[in-house]
């Protein structure tokens, strides 16, 4: 359930005309975990290819393309009547 939060904060995040990037602190507060759970779960999720991320934790700059595909590998097409 971890990992889903923190994946949810950084989708939430990634908004048209973002000023700046999120804080690893920032994220994790949204996420309601600890600055070492949200820590622990992005490299969970990194480890499963789900998300990418670079900069410092003070401006972090996510790629979750990973996820994308899994969710398109797995969505199931609706059948054309």
């Amino acid at each position: 359930m971890s990992e889903l939060c923190a994946m949810l904060a950084i989708v939430d995040y990634a908004r048209p005309q973002v000023s700046r990037l999120p804080s690893l602190t920032h994220l994790a507060r949204i996420a309601g975990l600890s600055e070492n759970k949200f820590r622990s779960c992005i490299q969970s999720l990194g480890k499963k290819n789900l998300l990418k991320w670079k900069g410092s934790e003070n401006a972090m700059d996510f790629d979750y393309t990973g996820l994308k595909r899994c969710i398109i590998d797995l969505s199931v097409p609706l059948e054309e009547e």
